[in-house]
């Protein structure tokens, strides 16, 4: 629980981690083949860097999908199943804050 729990507000929006540096990696490894990046989050974080990243084909922003996520991510996937639906949330750059 590093990143945010009840009473540890973020005090960034930015992927934590090295998660920016492992998603370019693995899409740099990919070598042509399509490269979708799962996001699971309870709040909106900054994936500009992915949305601008050529080689990754796809974001999918799952929230906390809860008990049957798993087969719902796998099905949207593969293509059975097509998502549709309104976030709750805007998605800003972490620097939003510094330009306003």
């Amino acid at each position: 629980q590093a990143q945010e729990s009840e009473g540890h507000d973020r005090t960034s929006i930015d992927l934590p981690g090295v998660q920016h540096d492992f998603i370019s990696k693995v899409a740099d490894a990919a070598n042509g083949k399509p490269v979708i990046v799962v996001v699971m989050s309870g709040g909106a974080v900054d994936i500009s860097q992915e949305r601008n990243n050529d080689k990754v084909n796809g974001i999918l922003f799952v929230g906390y999908p809860g008990q049957s996520g798993g087969t719902a991510i796998a099905e949207t996937l593969v293509g059975t199943n097509n998502p549709a639906g309104r976030l709750t949330q805007t998605f800003y750059y972490s620097n939003f804050t510094d330009d306003v």
